[in-house]
């Protein structure tokens, strides 16, 4: 992505392919900022976070833009 970095602290570890950017939800804000423009009024977006990207308030702010979610419980 030109203009952007996208890992942890400028390491080249998987790790920090995985984690999304300089904030770890760089590119996952970019995807839920245009579900409005690809998704239709039934559609579904399945999107996976680590706790690390703070769900619960990816969730509220996604609810304060229509959307709703469902949490799945992490496997043991």
């Amino acid at each position: 992505m030109e203009g952007s970095q996208v890992g942890c602290g400028g390491t080249e570890s998987i790790y920090s392919t995985w984690a999304g950017g300089l904030d770890g939800m760089e590119i996952t804000w970019k995807v839920l900022n245009l579900l409005d423009d690809y998704l239709s009024e039934q559609g579904v977006a399945y999107i996976v976070f680590l706790a690390d990207n703070n769900p619960k308030s990816v969730r509220e702010e996604m609810k304060k833009r229509g959307f709703t979610s469902k949490r799945v419980p992490k496997a043991d």
